[in-house]
């Protein structure tokens, strides 16, 4: 979409360098994770303006709603498979919420009902519940006690609870290995050892970072650590 390859900004990059690969990095990142959740192209252009180099294409009329649906028509064609998915866990959900004595299966998920409580158990065993859903009959849409519910946004749930339960697993492992956990943000996680240690624990930790459980395999992983005396983002 930029023309050019995308990457995170390093130390060593020179100011005007970091300064367009930062821009490019942050469109990437609330395009591709906005994109694969069901994000549209009015709000795609809302998180447009709120990177500012992209703020001013917007002003001068360089992106506009019909750019954001042309990239976003881009992104569901390029990955067909994303969308098809938002629509199988969506109506496995409204069948099991219209219909307590139904089970259904997406991939190693499984959705099922009691009470007007949805239980979706993820590949881990660990179980998401959704209280008090029903389909609404105006527009056959998902409810439940804090809104409204729909293809994309599960998704976004069982995204993120199996990353949450990987990160588990590896905290555990670090601490099996001795690596103790000071802190842990989203994704990373920071450990303390002593200095003369520092290179032999860091390939140990992306060793741990690349291994999964059994229920996760075929998942692609990758790991970056870097080190220093300071936690850094």
């Amino acid at each position: 979409l930029l023309g050019r390859p995308v990457r995170k900004p390093e130390k060593y990059d020179p100011g005007p360098v970091a300064k367009i690969l930062k821009i490019g990095r942050d469109y990437g990142k609330a395009y591709i994770l906005g994109s694969g959740y069901g994000m549209g192209a009015a709000r795609m252009l809302v998180e447009m303006r709120k990177i500012p180099a992209f703020a001013e294409k917007i002003k001068r009329g360089e992106i506009d709603i019909s750019t954001c649906k042309r990239d976003i028509k881009f992104y569901r064609r390029t990955y067909s498979m994303i969308p098809k998915f938002w629509g199988d866990v969506e109506k496995a959900f409204k069948v099991v919420t219209k219909y307590s004595d139904q089970v259904r299966t997406v991939g190693p998920l499984v959705f099922y009902s009691k009470n007007s409580m949805v239980f979706l158990r993820l590949p881990s065993g660990r179980e998401l519940r959704y209280p008090h859903c029903s389909i609404l009959r105006a527009d056959s849409s998902i409810k439940w006690h804090y809104g409204h519910l729909w293809g994309g946004s599960i998704t976004e749930n069982i995204v993120q609870s199996m990353c949450r339960d990987l990160l588990g697993f590896w905290i555990l492992e670090c601490e099996k290995a001795g690596l103790p956990i000071v802190i842990h943000v989203h994704d990373d996680m920071t450990i303390m050892v002593p200095k003369e240690l520092e290179e032999g624990s860091q390939m140990v930790l992306e060793q741990i970072m690349l291994s999964k459980p059994a229920w996760a395999e075929g998942l692609p992983l990758a790991v970056e650590s870097h080190t220093g005396e300071r936690y850094e983002k």
